[in-house]
């Protein structure tokens, strides 16, 4: 039987199983993922560790093939001297190497323009280095690019040679 400051004590501590878990997650816990949300106008990108922090954000917000997408970062540390350094932002389609590139600050932010080529699933890489280098990372969903104007215009006048080919035969057609 324990004694009761024992039993109070074993209350208070978590049992080894519980501790042992936590201690497993704290330590698989990815720390290089940079969290992505929506909203109207952007994907906001936020990500901190214990020395830095990453803010940012990717326009638009619904990313398209064959359409500019505009990273912006602001790259900062919790105590000293604000970061000063080259930032190099990527972005990486499946198994295919990153357009990567490597920006100066630009007045508050680091910014790189990329251009997908297709739809899909993409990872955005942005990479720099304070105490330590630091490699994050965050999935992007590219949509699909609108229909251009060829396919429309070519329905559209598909159209019109149907109705003008049915006015002509109304027009030679033998009246009763």
């Amino acid at each position: 039987m324990l004694a009761p400051r024992h039993r109070r004590l074993n209350r208070m501590l978590p049992g080894p199983a519980l501790l042992i878990a936590t201690v497993c997650q704290a330590v698989a816990a990815p720390t290089d993922q940079i969290e992505v949300r929506r909203t109207d106008q952007a994907l906001e990108l936020s990500w901190a560790d214990a020395e830095d922090r990453l803010r940012g954000a990717v326009f638009p917000a619904r990313p398209r093939a064959r359409e500019e997408l505009r990273v912006s970062v602001d790259v900062g540390s919790f105590e000293g001297k604000p970061y000063e350094g080259p930032v190099t932002i990527g972005l990486r389609h499946g198994q295919l190497p990153a357009q990567a590139v490597t920006v100066s600050r630009s007045g508050k932010t680091w910014s790189a323009v990329f251009l997908p080529e297709e739809h899909g699933a993409y990872q955005l890489d942005v990479s720099f280095r304070s105490t330590r280098l630091k490699q994050l990372h965050a999935p992007l969903e590219v949509w699909p690019a609108p229909l251009g104007r060829l396919p429309w215009l070519l329905l559209l006048g598909a159209l019109a040679a149907l109705l003008l080919g049915l006015g002509v035969r109304q027009a030679l057609k033998p009246k009763d």
